[in-house]
């Protein structure tokens, strides 16, 4: 390594520089990938959850309103 010249030092660890620093962008570029799948699938499943809470709140009313019905009619016979 001594007998290199200073031209050369330079070179070397400029390049391996570029070297790493062009892995991490490309680490970087298909990390950012990722997130934004993952961002979609955790989208697509909190809009399904939602679906579900609101069929059933909507299904509890109807039974509520069913089993109020009948206890009238029970009732009033």
């Amino acid at each position: 390594m001594n007998k290199l010249s200073l031209r050369m030092k330079l070179s070397l660890g400029f390049g391996s520089l570029s070297a790493i620093l062009a892995a991490m962008g490309c680490l970087a570029y298909t990390s950012v990938g990722q997130l934004a799948d993952t961002a979609s699938r955790s989208e697509q499943i909190a809009t399904r959850i939602y679906l579900a809470s609101q069929i059933e709140t909507a299904v509890e009313k109807r039974l509520r309103g069913f089993a109020a019905s009948c206890w009238r009619e029970k009732k009033t016979s």
